[in-house]
């Protein structure tokens, strides 16, 4: 064995996670190599320092229930954030899709030559109600638009960005 090998499994080495035959070869090639033989015992004793030094530092004692409540946390805004990342996809992509079908620019066409009849009956009746109907009627408007605004504001302003930098 050379010792470029050794090293590399020196850690697995001092952890007990190597099968017979490749303890046996570092073992061999421990005895018979004294710079990979001091990198052992350099390791060796950093890993007894550090094992006491961890032992050191006490526990909280509710530890366990932090750490399941946070992994809970954790799924359930993976969860919602799936949901309103659907939510906004759909929301944002529909109109995209739409404006650049075929299909759709085609049926657009088609109701709007046969719904401009349609709207300007439905204008001429608007303007027949009296003023509170069309008052009303532009108050739900406007309701409607700022609470959709509301709604689009709230879902961008819990969508994170994970950015990945390399």
């Amino acid at each position: 064995m050379e010792c470029l090998q050794c090293m590399e499994r020196l850690s697995e080495y001092l952890d007990g996670e190597l099968d017979a035959n490749k303890y046996r070869d570092i073992e061999v090639h421990l005895q018979c190599c004294p710079d990979c033989r001091k990198v052992m015992d350099d390791l060796a004793a950093l890993s007894k320092e550090i094992n006491l030094s961890i032992a050191s530092i006490p526990i909280p004692t509710n530890l366990t229930v932090r750490i399941f409540s946070a992994i809970e946390k954790e799924q359930h805004n993976t969860a919602k954030d799936i949901w309103l990342t659907s939510i906004l996809l759909a929301v944002f992509a529909s109109p995209v899709l739409l404006i650049f079908s075929r299909t759709f620019s085609s049926v657009f066409h088609l109701v709007y030559a046969t719904g401009s009849a349609f709207w300007r009956s439905l204008m001429t009746l608007v303007t027949l109600f009296s003023p509170w109907v069309t008052v009303t009627m532009g108050i739900i408007s406007l309701f409607l638009m700022v609470m959709g605004l509301y709604i689009i504001k709230t879902l961008l302003t819990k969508f994170e960005v994970n950015e990945v930098v390399l």
